[in-house]
């Protein structure tokens, strides 16, 4: 393995894990994650630390149980909180997210989005997400990730493309230099 790979890390809302191909299930066919398991690492003694969404991201992205940060419910992750995207850029790495971090109830897309932006096309709208500079924010409302589109609350419509689209491009924006990456894709 490489001194420091890249890393994918992908949550889904739901989503049982014998429900893919390489955990086993008989009938779901899962090729491209199946891939990415047989040539990287899969966690098989693992749990949902709160059947809440925020307790159970902030766990996530903080390596601590729901009480211990504070998080019960739908609460904000307390800004003394390291999280793992932090620790990854003091070790070199340039870090990215894409889809639903929730972290916090309002909507901090529109901070990172910048609300002025029209929604009226998805291009239009996933070149200002996508290609636009993402300014420095000290209150960590992008919980230590340099690099962030939270596109999934802000859409309606044509959300399959748009998702597609931005992922697309915020990959290919992340990868154009050769250091490693960690990558975070949360969908519902």
């Amino acid at each position: 393995m490489a001194a420091r790979p890249n890393v994918l890390w992908i949550m889904t809302d739901q989503h049982r894990a014998d429900c893919l191909g390489c955990m086993g299930h008989p009938a779901v066919r899962t090729p491209h994650l199946d891939r990415i398991a047989r040539e990287g690492v899969v966690f098989e003694n693992a749990f949902c630390q709160s059947p809440v969404c925020m307790a159970s991201r902030g766990s996530v992205f903080t390596g601590r149980y729901p009480a211990a940060i504070g998080i019960r419910g739908m609460g904000i992750l307390p800004p003394q909180e390291t999280t793992t995207p932090e620790l990854f850029q003091r070790h070199g790495y340039r870090t990215g997210a894409f889809g639903k971090v929730h972290l916090t109830p309002e909507l901090y897309t529109r901070r990172i989005l910048k609300s002025e932006t029209p929604i009226l096309d998805w291009r239009a709208f996933a070149d200002a997400a996508c290609l636009a500079p993402i300014p420095p924010d000290p209150r960590k409302e992008r919980y230590g990730f340099q690099d962030y589109v939270g596109c999934e609350d802000c859409l309606q419509g044509s959300f399959r493309e748009v998702r597609d689209e931005m992922l697309w491009r915020l990959t290919r924006r992340l990868t154009r230099n050769l250091d490693p990456l960690p990558l975070v894709l949360s969908q519902y």
